[in-house]
């Protein structure tokens, strides 16, 4: 009870300070705005305390931060109350869907339209009035927003896109909340056609925030769907049906700002502009395929169309996700070894009110430091892995007798003048000459990709502002390839940017599925056994499957860790015996527990884990890991006794189950499964195998990025074979003067 009455009390204090915190700081906010302003540091701030939030001019609020319900648009001939469940024009959505929208001809030319037209910018009341006339006159018209959700509960429609057979219109939707509804007529018309692109989210929005509802809609994304489209995406039919090509990243841009960057005024345009002629693009195929299946395929995308108009914005009542936050944090920071069934379940409780509490603190602007939403989680990913440097330096290195044999970075610059094996003979940008002969020039591999400068900038969509290394080759076979064919091989390793490093990565992971499928090696270690201090191969241990997942086994583990508790016994359960199969089934302690976190672990991996977990590296274990890193792996020379039997089911085409797995290879990822296929593609075909598997892999890419950005000389048939001169450190005279020079 004593600590129940702390607890309550501490809640009590911090909701004080924050008020008293929140008095004094907003007396001096002015003042301090100014001068960071004038430092320049506003766009760097983490906290953005200061930021401007349009938001907070808009005087009607249809959806706000508390918990209570959205109220729909009621009309003024129903009767009925107003309802979070029934739609304003449900009965004119229903027509359409039983008798069928009469589709306009969307556009009466047989060329795409470019954007030479000039826009109209619309900001005040009277432009907006003057527009929703003009849009009362036109049988069709297209339409796009662009929303902003950064450090938002909901987020807002920050700019609206309309676009005529005739003209385009950029709507100032900040400037023009309030008025927004002033369209309401146009968009719920019957006869008047919406066009939109993957209308989902955005008949939500225009409901959230102006209580427009749309109806008579076709969606171009529902009829690539009926068309069975490789692709929905509006950046891939503009680029089919119109030849643009956009930089989807703009997306993401802040779109409060105003005024619009001619970067943001261009994208914003093209989205909408184009698309009645796509439509009608779309349409006309429609037409031609339903007379091939003798259906109607034009109204099953409108109806499709229609349907998704039925829509009805929601958001949450009530408070979630706080049950599940709370267990996390005490879980987390709690004494692990202390067994209090009901203390622990009142101290959660306490954690689970503080949490509410500050959610709403968050929801009423009392708690101003919030970063919330995908956007800002994409902001973060971004400042956190990219790269925070240039990755290409583009120095030059010479041979002998001037010709350029390659650009390079920095540190393999300062490698060769190191051991006194170049001479600088320019200094901006740097460039080296060699003093000896190397062993190949550019022109013996027929490949001009090493003497070409590279941009820092993402390979596919041609984004600068950030971007991450993609390696093209899964590092799951690569790390296996014969040195001639990996080092210093710069072609497979690209730039992208965070969302073509998605797209590229998804694809690489639905192909590695193939590749298990065809060369019959799973991508995960099935099983591994162990008993207690001692592991037993699996081929001791009969034709019935034994063992456990490493994955499943070290999730198990952690789970018991850190939440087995407080969950309920069926589980808890369910989890000892995962973990028990693996010791024998004998009983386990919380040190098994602890150990159950290494297993399958590579040296790598199990000293960052004993680093982040704040335990000391045992002596024997700390040499034999410089060892490794010094000597390599080394097949045949690992201590059995410390590394689990592996059984990776049925491997095929002549690939052994491998008992034997190097400390420097992860049971918990593909490690296995890509040296299994390596070895057999050595074994069966040489090197020549390994290199059409490459290609293979950079097909995969291509197809997955359509980059358009890739350096000169790049290829998919690239031959990555590399011979090592005297000074190499892969020859056996380069290591010796490594090791000498050590």
């Amino acid at each position: 009870m004593k600590r129940v009455v702390v607890a309550m009390a501490a809640i009590a204090a911090l909701a004080a300070a924050v008020v008293l915190w929140r008095r004094w700081k907003w007396s001096d906010e002015k003042d301090l705005a100014g001068e960071v302003e004038k430092d320049g540091a506003t766009e760097n701030l983490c906290l953005l305390e200061f930021e401007k939030k349009p938001q907070k001019s808009f005087r009607r609020v249809l959806a706000d931060n508390s918990y209570k319900a959205f109220k729909h648009l009621k009309r003024e001939e129903d009767s009925r109350e107003i309802s979070s469940e029934r739609h304003a024009f449900e009965y004119e959505i229903t027509l359409l869907l039983e008798q069928g929208p009469e589709l306009p001809k969307f556009f009466c030319r047989d060329i795409c339209p470019d954007l030479s037209v000039p826009y109209v910018w619309v900001s005040t009341k009277d432009q907006l009035e003057s527009l929703a006339k003009i849009l009362q006159n036109e049988h069709v018209f297209a339409v796009d927003t662009e929303q902003h959700s950064l450090r938002s509960y909901l987020g807002f429609t920050a700019l609206m896109q309309i676009s005529t057979q005739e003209q385009d219109f950029l709507l100032d939707t900040i400037a023009l909340h309030d008025v927004m509804s002033t369209l309401q007529p146009v968009f719920s018309s019957r006869t008047i056609c919406k066009v939109f692109h993957g209308s989902d989210n955005d008949i939500l929005w225009l409901q959230r925030d102006f209580h427009i509802y749309v109806v008579n809609l076709f969606d171009t994304a529902k009829a690539c769907l009926v068309l069975s489209k490789p692709k929905k995406s509006l950046a891939y039919l503009l680029e089919n049906y119109c030849g643009v090509y956009t930089d989807k990243a703009l997306q993401l841009e802040d779109w409060r700002t105003r005024p619009l960057s001619p970067e943001m005024m261009q994208y914003a345009r093209a989205d909408a502009h184009y698309l009645l002629y796509i439509a009608a693009c779309l349409v006309s195929e429609l037409e031609k395929k339903s007379e091939g299946v003798q259906a109607d395929l034009v109204r099953e995308a409108a109806y499709r169309s229609n349907a998704a108009c039925l829509q009805l914005y929601s958001k949450e009542t009530e408070p979630s996700g706080m049950d599940s936050t709370a267990v996390s944090l005490y879980s987390r920071y709690s004494d692990i070894h202390r067994h209090d069934l009901k203390k622990d379940h009142e101290e959660i409780e306490l954690i689970r009110r503080l949490c509410v509490w500050r959610d709403l603190m968050k929801r009423k602007g009392l708690n101003r430091v919030s970063l919330t939403g995908p956007k800002a989680s994409r902001a973060l990913f971004v400042q956190k892995f990219s790269c925070k440097a240039p990755v290409y330096h583009n120095c030059r290195i010479y041979a002998s007798d001037g010709r350029l044999l390659c650009y390079s970075d920095q540190r393999k610059i300062e490698w060769y003048l190191r051991r006194g094996l170049a001479k600088i003979v320019e200094e901006d940008p740097l460039a080296v000459m060699l003093l000896f002969e190397p062993k190949g020039r550019p022109e013996d591999e027929d490949n001009v990709f090493y003497v070409q400068s590279k941009k820092n900038m993402c390979v596919g969509c041609g984004e600068k502002s950030h971007y991450l290394r993609y390696r093209i080759i899964p590092s799951c076979y690569r790390v296996h390839f014969p040195e001639h064919l990996k080092s210093h091989r710069s072609h497979d390793i690209v730039l992208l940017c965070v969302d073509c490093h998605e797209v590229a990565h998804s694809a690489t992971e639905r192909y590695k599925k193939q590749v298990a499928m065809e060369f019959k090696v799973p991508l995960f270690v099935k099983k591994i056994v162990g008993s207690g201090e001692k592991m037993v191969p699996s081929e001791s241990i009969g034709e019935e499957e034994v063992g456990v997942s490493p994955l499943q086994l070290r999730t198990a583990a952690m789970a018991l860790l850190r939440h087995g508790r407080v969950m309920p016994p069926d589980r808890r359960e369910e989890l000892l015996m995962t973990v028990k199969s693996y010791f024998g089934g004998r009983e386990i302690s919380e040190q098994d527990l602890e150990r159950v976190l290494f297993v399958g672990m590579s040296a790598r991996e199990r000293r960052r884990l004993e680093k982040k977990r704040g335990l000391p590296l045992r002596p024997m274990e700390a040499a034999n890991s410089s060892e490794e890193e010094r000597t390599g792996d080394r097949d045949g020379e690992e201590d059995e006794n410390n590394r689990s039997a592996i059984s990776a089911g049925s491997a095929g085409h002549s690939i052994a189950t491998c008992n034997k797995i190097s400390k420097k290879l992860s049971l918990l990822g593909h490690g296995v499964h890509g040296k299994q296929v390596v070895e057999h593609l050595l074994k069966e075909y040489g090197d020549d195998g390994v290199l059409q598997f490459c290609q293979r892999w950079r097909q995969v890419f291509v197809e997955a990025i359509q980059p358009r950005f890739l350096p000169s000389g790049w290829d998919i048939m690239h031959r990555g074979r590399r011979e090592f001169g005297e000074f190499s450190v892969y020859s056996s005279s380069g290591k010796n003067a490594e090791q000498s020079s050590q």
